[in-house]
């Protein structure tokens, strides 16, 4: 009997068509503390190669460690990054179309002054995740940086007013708030799409790819994963 998946998969091959039959990926993948979230971008991905009829094995890394070895070619791609935090001289080449927009928000204290850009984190106490790279260029150097390990600790430290505000993405703060009444959001200080990217050698992969990823958003069964897996937004 068919299951679910292996009939989508089926669909997916017939309207893509097969790259190369049999054969399997290896992508890093960096976990965070959010396992909701991370299931959601394995089954995405994982879809997106069962279109090209590829099978995926996911290798767990921490986040810096989880790009630098898929930069090495040990490893034949990388979950999702954005292209701004991959070096130009990178071995590795991003699937075109996006696999969604990250939005970056501020948590904060109800009570606490909202931020409204990167320029109202001068002199504040911010925490965020570390080995995201993309906050090297948002906290300015006035701010006191605290690199933690996940968005748990973030919240923890908001909590106890060891810092003033953390960074995250906003799906992470969501799965968080119903924890602490206490926080907030204000809106985005950043957006910027995310993609998928393979290593050099595999980018006869990517036209298939890319036409895989753009059946699953066109189908809705990228919305559905979505709503399946990701917290809503009360906005």
């Amino acid at each position: 009997m068919l299951t679910q998946r292996s009939c989508i998969g089926f669909i997916l091959a017939i309207l893509v068509g097969v790259c190369s039959a049999g054969e399997t990926r290896r992508i890093a993948s960096a976990p965070g503390d959010d396992d909701a979230a991370f299931r959601y971008a394995q089954k995405y991905i994982s879809l997106i190669y069962q279109g090209c009829d590829f099978d995926v094995v996911f290798l767990e890394f921490p986040q810096e460690r989880s790009i630098f070895t898929a930069e090495t070619g040990n490893i034949d791609g990388e979950l999702a990054r954005m292209k701004a935090v991959v070096s130009k001289d990178s071995p590795l080449v991003p699937v075109p179309t996006p696999l969604l927009h990250m939005e970056l928000v501020p948590v904060r204290h109800v009570d606490d002054e909202p931020i409204r850009s990167s320029k109202d984190l001068e002199g504040k106490r911010v925490a965020y995740q570390r080995g995201f790279r993309i906050m090297n260029r948002l906290v300015p150097d006035s701010a006191g940086a605290i690199k933690v390990n996940s968005t748990h600790q973030i919240f923890k430290l908001l909590s106890r007013g060891r810092v003033d505000v953390g960074l995250m993405m906003k799906q992470q703060a969501l799965m968080k708030f119903s924890s602490y009444p206490d926080m907030t959001m204000d809106k985005p200080i950043l957006t910027e799409p995310v993609f998928h990217f393979v290593h050099e050698r595999h980018t006869s992969d990517i036209p298939c790819l890319d036409r895989s990823l753009n059946k699953l958003i066109e189908s809705g069964i990228v919305e559905r994963l979505e709503s399946e897996y990701l917290p809503s937004d009360p906005d």
